[in-house]
């Protein structure tokens, strides 16, 4: 019941055992760093994108290399936790039969691709796995034999921030117009810079939405190593003594790094996401609340969209956005729906409007989200990052 709340297109990989899914990230990464919905990946290799990218085909691909640090995760033995894991696997080698001979542990090492590593996928591991690196969740990267540790990671950053999304075809005059209605607004206060967003972590508070996801690392904080990688040139499989990389945190960037782990001592936080490619990301917020179908009277909501097969309107779901009026029939459309209130999403939050209590009117609307769905490439002509 909990997996199937999910909104499609999201996805819950935390280890605080508490459901709240989170949407996909944007594929158009480029100038978009900090990573991730809270900007919790900002070290190493493209900003943090190879950390992104790493925590995707390691952490989230293999949840059986949690094994190790199960007890302090999850509060269970590592035999109970692939115990749960393992019998659930379709019939076949993975397959854990409780009434068996066999313990979980036993079953999943004898039918290990990579025994020579944690899980099942190939992993170059640090010394300080399973704890908590900034870097990666648990001190594994996944890497290929015959390549460069981490390499395909890197590679994959290297294609995503080469993404654009197909153009959208808008009048030139009303983009002109719509921008000139983002900048009265104060839009750009926080979207700004050539991927529309000043890369900063906005404490949930303040952005307020709801709020258990945004500390959804906290308990990673109990078993944190020193931040670090490996040489960008060390051969897979490991060498006997690979040399290894610290990654300094700069002071001033500490407390943002805390604020989006929702560790020391903070709430945890939500990254300004950057602004491109929006024809294509509907629905909006970090857990898919604000959605709005083809028609704007009915569709609306989780409820009235995603939970019924109908895809959220990127026009109309960007008017909720901006329309307290609407918003709040959004947000009591999801509170209507056990499904959202399971997966804690809302709709809440981001309260920046531009509507008509805020001096806007129905015409402004319309040319900024024309510009807003505009925004198809970066917004300056800067090289390839």
């Amino acid at each position: 019941m909990q997996v199937a709340s999910w909104p499609p297109g999201s996805f819950d990989s935390s280890a605080d055992r508490v459901t709240n899914p989170t949407s996909i990230p944007s594929s158009f990464s480029a100038y978009g760093e900090p990573y991730s919905w809270s900007g919790r990946e900002a070290l190493g290799p493209f900003s943090g994108l190879s950390s992104l990218n790493n925590n995707v085909h390691a952490a989230n691909s293999d949840t059986t290399q949690l094994a190790a640090a199960a007890s302090w995760l999850f509060g269970m033995e590592p035999e109970t936790y692939l115990g749960i894991l393992l019998r659930g696997a379709p019939d076949g080698p993975l397959r854990y039969d409780p009434a068996g001979q066999r313990r979980p542990s036993e079953v999943l090492n004898a039918a290990d691709p990579t025994p020579g590593a944690p899980g099942l996928n190939s992993y170059a591991v640090l010394p300080t796995y399973p704890a908590t690196n900034y870097m990666t969740d648990n001190g594994l990267f996944a890497s290929v034999p015959g390549e460069a540790a981490n390499h395909a990671n890197n590679a994959m950053s290297a294609f995503q921030n080469l993404l654009r999304p197909p153009q959208v075809g808008a009048d030139p005059e009303r983009v002109r117009q719509g921008r000139a209605v983002f900048e009265r607004a104060g839009c750009a206060g926080c979207h700004s810079g050539p991927a529309l967003t000043n890369h900063r972590v906005i404490p949930a508070a303040d952005i307020g939405t709801e709020p258990t996801r945004a500390k959804a690392g906290a308990k990673m904080e109990a078993r944190l190593a020193a931040p670090g990688m490996f040489a960008t040139d060390t051969p897979f499989p490991l060498p006997t003594d690979p040399k290894l990389v610290p990654l300094p945190i700069p002071e001033d960037k500490l407390p943002q790094l805390l604020l989006a782990w929702g560790q020391g001592g903070t709430e945890g936080g939500y990254k300004v996401p950057n602004l491109v490619g929006l024809a294509w990301s509907a629905p909006y917020l970090h857990d898919s609340g604000v959605a709005v179908g083809p028609d704007a009277q009915k569709d609306l909501g989780l409820p009235g969209t995603l939970e019924k097969g109908v895809s959220p309107d990127p026009a109309n779901s960007l008017r909720a956005l901006i329309d307290r009026r609407i918003r709040d029939r959004i947000v009591a459309a999801n509170e209507g729906s056990e499904k959202a209130r399971t997966a804690r999403a809302t709709g809440k939050g981001h309260g920046y409007w531009a509507d008509e209590p805020a001096g806007f009117t129905e015409a402004d609307q319309r040319v900024l989200i024309t510009y807003l769905l505009s925004i198809d490439r970066l917004t300056e002509d800067l090289p390839t990052p």
